[in-house]
């Protein structure tokens, strides 16, 4: 059996069972413990939200108005899902957030596309760890 096979049947066990949170906040390189302690949370609540954040509705906000240059609304929905990645640990991408709403602030608004793409790519590594999740619906 070589290590392709193993890594297979791992890969397939995942699958099935699903990614624990421990192993999606590891993912992402955020201690799991760190953002339970700070929302004062339970596993299963921060389960819970982040089952919900997979329906939130800010990045295609986002992505409207980054199309249409609305820099209000680039600023409005970059800071909205800024606080919910920052409450839910989600580091990188509420850096890079971040630097969306300071550029639209400060008037930088020839940063937006570029700084977009880094948010979309953040965005999607989050959204496809979480796709491994298993929620309880």
């Amino acid at each position: 059996m070589g290590i392709w096979w193993a890594n297979y049947i791992v890969t397939k066990e995942m699958e099935s069972e699903g990614m624990e949170l421990t192993e999606f906040y590891n993912a992402i390189n955020v201690d799991v413990n760190v953002v339970i302690g700070r929302l004062g949370l339970t596993e299963r609540h921060l389960k819970k939200y982040l089952g919900k954040f997979r329906n939130n509705q800010e990045f295609n906000k986002m992505s409207k108005a980054v199309e249409e240059k609305d820099y209000t609304n680039v600023e409005w929905a970059a800071h909205t899902l800024k606080g919910v990645a920052s409450n839910l640990g989600l580091n990188l991408l509420q850096g890079t957030c971040q630097q969306m709403v300071d550029s639209v602030r400060s008037g930088n608004t020839d940063e937006i596309e570029a700084l977009y793409k880094i948010v979309a790519v953040d965005y999607e590594k989050v959204m496809g760890l979480l796709a491994q999740v298993e929620f309880d619906e």
